[in-house]
């Protein structure tokens, strides 16, 4: 029997420590979050979550379920292109998000900022349903599906490892708080953060971003680490040695890569070259999306010794009774 999952409105001691850091017509404001789990979002997340729950899957469908900001574009593009043969020239052309859809992007949004993509598209002559209609959009994509989540596995299809391959992608905390506060501040006309990256730091902390706690994320992922369906893949990793990683996944997900398309991969997935297509297909915006790709940029920001104790201790007391061993950064 599935876990009983309830969505509630967000605590009001929880919206005040919001509001230190996002301006009062911000989406990250006036939400909803679960019990159990924690997960904080728009108040369109609870219906999106049914629908997500009763997701038909197919058999070839790939996932790619990760917390925020941990390397998911990434990692997406390379499963996306090892599926579809290395094919870099309609990459250029159709977005990520058209190729391999975010499942629950449509939680995600406000009403008007629907109504702002439904314009968007009519004005344009695009069809906006990746964002607007992202579940009923993934449904109807034809075979092999590469589809990205942030939810926990509890929210996802009950069967979906004994149905799929999924890949979980895991990064430090200390890079991936980092990262996060970025991806705020280039959507900041949703976000509209007007705290510092320490305010941040601090919710992030507290498990009370958006999605809820790194480690709600990735001990949901770690008790399915034995699974032959699941692979747990480190950013850190992905960045010491990609042809490896792609080697790996391209054996794991059944899709052969000969040498010259791992080389020919490699290159397209170099970061200048990635931000270029990101920008290419989907606009100008993604520059600063796709920013630095680096280990250990949290030392650029987290360089006080009392500041660098606090996380060190958080990591511990949350990796304790575990047997995860986090990737240096």
């Amino acid at each position: 029997m599935a876990e009983s999952i309830i969505w509630k409105t967000c605590p009001a001691e929880i919206e005040e420590e919001k509001q230190k850091v996002f301006g009062p017509e911000s989406n990250q404001l006036n939400g909803i979050f679960s019990e159990p789990y924690g997960i904080y979002a728009g108040e369109n997340m609870e219906k999106v979550a049914k629908k997500i729950m009763d997701f038909e899957l197919r058999p070839d469908d790939i996932w790619i379920v990760t917390y925020p900001k941990c390397g998911t574009t990434l990692t997406q593009e390379m499963v996306w292109q090892i599926v579809n043969k290395v094919d870099t020239e309609i990459a250029m052309k159709v977005p990520l998000i058209a190729r391999t859809p975010f499942l629950e992007i449509e939680g995600l949004m406000l009403e008007n900022m629907i109504e702002g993509m439904k314009a968007m598209g009519a004005e344009k002559g695009i069809n906006m349903d990746f964002m607007i209609d992202s579940v009923k959009f993934a449904a109807n994509l034809p075979s092999p599906r590469v589809i990205k989540t942030h939810l926990p596995f509890e929210f996802l299809p009950p069967k979906l490892l004994d149905t799929c391959k999924v890949i979980y992608v895991g990064r430090n905390p200390k890079d991936t708080c980092v990262s996060f506060y970025h991806h705020h501040l280039s959507f900041n006309a949703e976000y509209k953060m007007e705290g510092s990256f320490s305010d941040f730091a601090n919710l992030f902390l507290q498990g009370i971003t958006e999605y809820g706690s790194y480690w709600t994320m990735l001990k949901s992922a770690w008790k399915h680490k034995d699974h032959p369906n699941m692979k747990i893949l480190w950013f850190e990793d992905i960045r010491k040695d990609i042809m490896k990683v792609m080697r790996e996944v391209s054996i794991f997900i059944g899709h052969h890569m000969t040498e010259y398309k791992i080389l020919k991969l490699d290159d397209h997935l170099h970061i200048d070259n990635f931000r270029q297509m990101m920008v290419a297909a989907s606009g100008k915006e993604m520059e600063n999306f796709i920013r630095k790709g680096k280990v250990g940029d949290w030392k650029n920001y987290l360089n006080e010794e009392s500041t660098v104790k606090i996380w060190d201790e958080w990591i511990a007391e949350n990796l304790q009774g575990t047997d995860i061993v986090l990737p240096e950064s």
